[in-house]
């Protein structure tokens, strides 16, 4: 996503093998969201990628590297990657997840598991899970109401988690909550 990209869900997606999966481009307004994904055998990090992007909501997402941050002069020149970025109960099996702030920004690792984290953006629950299991659902119900969930959700996302469904169902075929 580059430029004005807005108002966007992605939901339940599956990445392998992929480089910058669940990422988005350079001055992506927002709000945007990614919901319940899961990547395996990453090559690059998940978050915004380069050049400001604001208003994006990472909502239980699982992979490699996560990351907002001052990619300075990397690549193009990306410089700060992002602002009002939430991770919110993302996990990152095999390494660290990253949250720094730019001034008169803020971003946010909340109920993030990781090896280890770093930068200095607002932390909270690190290492444990907090509820509601979705900010992204739990707003959803609150603006619109339950119905509104019920429409763009999956039973197995309204009773919990669905990492390893994901894992299992792999990108091959419908997606079988059975």
């Amino acid at each position: 996503m580059e430029g004005a990209a807005s108002f966007n869900l992605f939901q339940r997606c599956y990445a392998d093998g992929g480089r910058h999966d669940f990422v988005t481009g350079s001055r992506v307004p927002g709000p945007n969201v990614f919901l319940d994904c899961v990547a395996i055998n990453t090559t690059a990090d998940i978050g915004p990628h380069h050049r400001w992007s604001t208003g994006l909501l990472f909502d239980n997402i699982s992979g490699g590297q996560i990351r907002v941050q001052n990619r300075g002069a990397s690549g193009t020149g990306h410089g700060w990657a992002g602002g009002q970025t939430l991770f919110y109960n993302c996990k990152s099996s095999k390494t660290d997840i990253k949250v720094e702030s730019a001034k008169g920004s803020l971003n946010w690792g909340i109920g993030c598991i990781g090896t280890s984290k770093l930068g200095t953006g607002y932390w909270e629950s690190w290492g444990t899970e907090v509820s509601p299991r979705s900010l992204y659902l739990a707003q959803l119900k609150d603006r619109l109401g339950e119905t509104a969930v019920q429409n763009i959700s999956t039973k197995a996302q309204r009773l919990g988690g669905i990492e390893s469904l994901l894992k299992t169902w792999a990108g091959e075929g419908k997606l079988n909550e059975e």
